[in-house]
């Protein structure tokens, strides 16, 4: 498998992980795909502007994020980041 192959294919499954609810963390998922923690990172930024670019269409309503309580990133939809940015600004 060439070097292009194996990063669509391991940016693809990044985000199969994510859409499914796991919590993903840099150092844990390069050691499972043997590349650097900064590869992970390109990795997740571009899931992150795929579905910003989507969003911005109408087509998803999806965003990453990274959760410091988990210390790890996760998908969540829009209106569920604007209910916790509320709860945190009313405590």
């Amino acid at each position: 498998m060439g070097e292009k192959e194996s990063r669509n294919t391991r940016v693809l499954s990044l985000f199969v992980k994510l859409s499914y609810g796991d919590i993903l963390k840099k150092k844990e998922e390069a050691r499972h795909y043997r590349v650097t923690e900064r590869t992970i990172q390109r990795d997740l930024e571009t899931i992150r502007s795929v579905l910003e670019e989507e969003r911005k269409m109408g087509r998803d309503d999806r965003m990453l994020l990274y959760d410091r309580e988990q210390n790890g990133y996760k998908i969540c939809r829009v209106y569920e980041k604007q209910k916790e940015d509320t709860e945190e600004r009313s405590m």
